[in-house]
Order: C-alpha cells, then sequence, then structure tokens
C-alpha cells in the first residue's frame, strides 16, 4: 500500500512514470519558475528532436530554483546560441504580452521593439492583425505542437501537454515547420543589438512552408498564453538583456500550478495513509 501511495503521489506532482524526464514548466501564480532573473541552462538537443536540415526544434532545458528539466523551444534564427550554457533569464507567459499589459512584461523580452517590425506580414488574415509580438508567439507555440515524423524515442519520455503531435500529413517534414515558425518571428529589431545576426531564415517561397505559416495563423486563436512562455536571456539583476543568445518557448502547466499540484498530491498521500491505518 505503501508503494501504491508514492506512486499517486508521483503521478499527480509529476505525470506518469515514463514521462517524468521533460515536464512541463510548473506556471500558477505562485510559480517560482516564471518571473525575472530566473537562472536556466540550456543544452543540445534533445535526442532525436532536429528536424535535421536547419537546427531548431527541442533543446535540453533546466530551470532553476529547484532543478526542473523541461524542453525549451528554438523560436528564432537570429541569436546566438551556445549549448550547454547557464545564465538568469526572464521567463514570461504569453498571456502577459498583449499591449493591455503592463508594458514592463513585454519589455523584459526582446521583442518588445519588435512589434511592427516583422519581416513577414503577409498572412491570410491582414498582417496588421498578426504584426505584434504576443500574436507571432502564439504562432510559434501552435506550429511546435505540429511537429511530426521523428523516429527517434526520447519523445516518448515528454508528458502529452509537452509532446509532438502529429504533423501535416503530405506537407513536408519538421524542417517545414521549423522554417515557418522562423519566417513568422522573423523581424528587423533584431539586427546588430547584443549579439543579433540580422534577419534569419524566411523560407516562404517553400509551398510548404507557406502551408505552416498559413496553419498557423489560422489557428493561433485556439493556443492558451497561460500554457507556453518566452525564455530571454541573458539577463541581469534587474532583468535587462545583457548578452541576447536563443530565443525559446517553454509548456508552462497552467492552473493550479506546482504548488497546488504538490498540496494535491500530499492530499492524496494523507488520505491513503489515514485510509489504511483505519483498516488495520
Amino acid at each position: 500500500m505503501k508503494t501504491s501511495a508514492v506512486l499517486l503521489f508521483s503521478a499527480l506532482v509529476f505525470g506518469s512514470v515514463a514521462h517524468a524526464t521533460y515536464q512541463a514548466l510548473p506556471g500558477g501564480p505562485s510559480s517560482p519558475y516564471i518571473g525575472t532573473g530566473i537562472p536556466v541552462t540550456a543544452g543540445w538537443w534533445i535526442g532525436g528532436s532536429s528536424e535535421n536540415v536547419d537546427g531548431g526544434g527541442a533543446f535540453e532545458g533546466t530551470v532553476s530554483p529547484t532543478l526542473f528539466s523541461t524542453a525549451f523551444w528554438c523560436v528564432d534564427d537570429q541569436t546566438y546560441f551556445s549549448p550547454v550554457a547557464s545564465a538568469p533569464a526572464n521567463i514570461t507567459l504569453l498571456s502577459n504580452l498583449g499591449s493591455s499589459k503592463p508594458p514592463g512584461l513585454l519589455g523584459q523580452t526582446e521583442y518588445v521593439d519588435a512589434a511592427g517590425k516583422f519581416t513577414l506580414t503577409s498572412d491570410p488574415i491582414g498582417g496588421a492583425i498578426l504584426n505584434d509580438p504576443q500574436t507571432r508567439l502564439l504562432m510559434a507555440a501552435y506550429l511546435i505542437t505540429q511537429y511530426g515524423g521523428y523516429t527517434a524515442s526520447p519523445f516518448s519520455q515528454l508528458p502529452v501537454d509537452n509532446s509532438i503531435a502529429p504533423g501535416g500529413g503530405g506537407h513536408g517534414t519538421n524542417a517545414a515547420v521549423q522554417d515557418a515558425i522562423w519566417a513568422i518571428t522573423n523581424n528587423t529589431a533584431f539586427t546588430g543589438a547584443n549579439g543579433h545576426t540580422g534577419p534569419g531564415t524566411h523560407g516562404t517561397s517553400d509551398t510548404n512552408v507557406q502551408y505552416w505559416i498559413d496553419q498557423a495563423a489560422l489557428n493561433y486563436g485556439g493556443v492558451s498564453g497561460n500554457s507556453w512562455a518566452l525564455v530571454t536571456w541573458a539577463v541581469n539583476s534587474s532583468g535587462i538583456v545583457t548578452d541576447a543568445q536563443q530565443n525559446f518557448l517553454v509548456r508552462v502547466t497552467p492552473e493550479p500550478g506546482f504548488y497546488g499540484v504538490l498540496a494535491l498530491g500530499l492530499s492524496g498521500l494523507a488520505l491513503m495513509i489515514s485510509r489504511k491505518r483505519k483498516s488495520a
């Protein structure tokens, strides 16, 4: 009975045991993993996740204060990235990047200057509507859920809410999905400052890439901004970018957040122990 109680606790907190390696980041209102100046480490690709043409895909990530393993998803090709690098980062929910939110929340990202400066504005529902950072990043998050066709096994270790959904059948490879993400987030604000490499990959001449851009434009409204966050790094103690590195998206577990789930797990464990004692 003790073993069953421990397994229940593990399942409540971490998901199934098989999914304990890479988890969606706890993102409730009291989560210590959302905010400014949070220590992160970004490693190389999660095995089998690269689309094996231009790069991109999912990278091993850990977030403190208590080391938490997650997947960081590449969303731009305009900033440098050094694997196995550790630095403070701002981790900002996409729901907090809208124009109605306090400017400081967008200001703690590199995209604060990108509004109106995205290089791809020919999307089917209108460039003006799609020309703000929050929308573009929601589109990128949608496309992350559309990766498919990996043959390696490590993604079986990812929980369902952070896994690879089947791709678009005959509409190209994971490379087309990644190129669509890069085209959507490409902007002229990331030029010259803080080590930015300038305008990156567009790839829109490829019909498969354009297909995924169109799909993102049509479907981003179904993506919850509380389920994804932007990782901006490296930053100083005030949360200001000092050495621009690869921008990542990370999957987030919305309410009740880590501590709510932890409390639920402890409650379930206590209940099972109590029932065991009563039946003894």
